[in-house]
């Protein structure tokens, strides 16, 4: 398993694609729904660049997960608001 913290720049993309042949990884980005985390992606990168972007990411992406803490009155904890997953026709899309 490959941890890295919040992806904010070019950079960080382009060498997590490079990692996807090796074990799974995990990062972080602050966005508020799986369709803002694409887009925001995307956003890093040059238009002209984007259909590669794109291109990467269904080869690469597996799962989005939006989550948010718990209020203070329930058990400490996360909550999962929001799950996307790749299929076929997400990568077909791309």
């Amino acid at each position: 398993m490959i941890l890295v913290g919040e992806m904010r720049d070019r950079e960080s993309w382009r060498s997590a694609c490079r990692l996807r042949d090796r074990p799974p990884g995990l990062s972080t980005l602050h966005t508020m729904d799986a369709g803002q985390t694409v887009n925001r992606i995307l956003g890093l990168f040059e238009t002209n660049e984007e259909r590669q972007i794109r291109m990467r990411l269904a080869a690469t992406l597996r799962w989005i997960v939006l989550s948010a803490p718990l209020p203070k009155v329930e058990v400490a904890g996360w909550q999962p608001l929001e799950v996307m997953g790749m299929n076929s026709g997400s990568r077909r899309s791309s």
